[in-house]
């Protein structure tokens, strides 16, 4: 007993400082983290003839966990959601229900820890169809027009959405290889400047089909030389076809009128000489018009190849007719 008792000061002091150690070690561990993404909320169990107002915002979360274990986690790692089972048109405090697989994972604080959610009815109404395309054909080619299967959709959200949505889209993406018509089908979405998410809107239908309308270019009559300024400089006209890109939500193109244009280029004669049909182009982009109907033709639409001028263009407007 005696010699338990001998140099008790430094026993005890070593047993606190092997105490505090282990702590230590065990918090390195088990650290304290917050989760650098934010996560999405999920809405469950919300009546089919009801909608979310709006869209949740996203929370963050701090996790305990292993440094390893951190490293191997995602979004997916967990499931974050609002319970809206049996609830009606109003606006609720919902607690946020945070779950995951890991075992090696625990939930120390969610924030916010509740949101407020606010439940609609489900209205509905139609709206048209527009479409748009990114991309151009193949060189030599260009775009007539799109066809869609179906002009009208109906789509289904709470009231507040449905005022801000005009028309839905169907979006065709060209790759610079299509040399000829092909119909493909498309999901239809939101235009892109609404900044609304589909989350709480139903389109039905959810797709359509396009027939997507590519023809060759309309060979134009050979490059004749006008004038010759001096012994290395010349001038020719080339006719050329008017090619339109983009797509303007607010109207959908039937025809421009006239679909070529004339254009005047002046450079070096050996230059001028070889001049091919593709060398020179229109392209209109309709993301640019604010309206349909007389558009004037500004010379930063037209393409020349490097070092050739370009002197005059004819007509100076067109028409753009509206479906």
């Amino acid at each position: 007993m005696k010699s338990l008792l001998n140099n008790w000061q430094l026993k005890l002091l070593a047993f606190f400082t092997a105490a505090l150690l282990w702590m230590f070690v065990v918090g390195i561990e088990n650290t304290v983290y917050l989760f650098p993404e934010s996560l999405e909320v999920k809405a469950l169990d919300l009546g089919k003839t009801l909608s979310m107002q709006e869209k949740i915002s996203p929370i963050k979360l701090y996790i305990r966990t292993e440094g390893d274990i951190k490293k191997t986690l995602n979004k997916n790692s967990f499931d974050v959601s609002v319970d809206l089972a049996g609830k009606q048109s109003g606006t609720y405090d919902l607690p946020v229900l945070v779950s995951t697989s890991n075992p090696k994972v625990s939930i120390v604080k969610v924030d916010p820890a509740t949101v407020k959610v606010t439940v609609v009815p489900v209205m509905e109404k139609q709206v048209k169809v527009t479409t748009k395309v990114k991309g151009i054909p193949l060189k030599g080619y260009h775009l007539e027009n799109i066809e869609s299967t179906i002009d009208e959709v109906n789509i289904k959200a709470g009231q507040s959405m449905l005022d801000k949505i005009q028309q839905i889209e169907a979006v065709i993406t060209l790759n610079g290889t299509e040399d000829t018509t092909f119909k493909q089908t498309v999901a239809l979405t939101l235009p892109e400047n609404l900044g609304l998410t589909s989350e709480n809107l139903t389109i039905e239908p959810e797709s359509t089909e396009l027939r997507v309308n590519i023809i060759a270019d309309e060979l134009p009559s050979p490059p004749t030389q006008e004038t010759q300024e001096t012994s290395n400089t010349s001038q020719t006209s080339v006719i050329v076809p008017i090619v339109l890109s983009g797509a303007n939500p607010d109207f959908e193109v039937e025809k421009i009128t006239p679909s070529t244009m004339q254009i005047t280029i002046e450079g070096d004669t050996e230059v001028i000489q070889k001049i091919q049909y593709n060398d020179v182009g229109v392209l209109i982009d309709l993301t640019e018009i604010t309206k349909p109907g007389e558009i004037q033709i500004l010379a930063e639409w037209i393409t020349v190849p490097e070092g050739v001028k370009i002197k005059d263009w004819s007509p100076r407007t067109v028409i753009i007719n509206e479906k």
